[in-house]
């Protein structure tokens, strides 16, 4: 009984700090990364990472949400940054695959070359 007790107390004080902080958090987080949905589902977590982290709980229960609002933010913003690199150096790699369309005009090209390249190679020889 004591621990239903406990958790609704919890419940109930997430749910007072969640309307509370959260519209601050998601303000922040959007500031740093530059898209304010992705920055709501990060405030979000953030709250669950509190949630979870009893010692964060109490009277500092503001200034740890928004030393971990920003913290998570500076993480988002390193992993966008981080991906966005790796695809632009590693996007040569990446071809498109063909349609049936592409594969045909480039079979056609392939049998238009070689067909050239076989006339020279007959013209040559004949020249000799």
């Amino acid at each position: 009984m004591a621990a239903a007790n406990e958790m609704k107390g919890s419940i109930a004080e997430l749910d007072l700090i969640f309307s509370a902080q959260y519209e601050r958090m998601a303000r922040v987080i959007g500031r740093v990364i530059h898209d304010q949905a992705r920055a709501e589902e990060l405030a979000v977590e953030v709250f669950l990472k509190w949630w979870r982290n009893p010692r964060a709980h109490g009277e500092h229960a503001e200034g740890w949400l928004y030393r971990a609002s920003v913290r998570e933010a500076l993480d988002e913003l390193r992993r966008v940054t981080w991906r966005q690199r790796f695809e632009r150096v590693f996007s040569f790699l990446r071809e498109p695959p063909h349609t049936p369309e592409q594969l045909c005009a480039l079979d056609t090209q392939r049998q238009q070359v070689r067909s050239v390249l076989g006339m020279l190679s007959r013209l040559r020889a004949a020249a000799q």
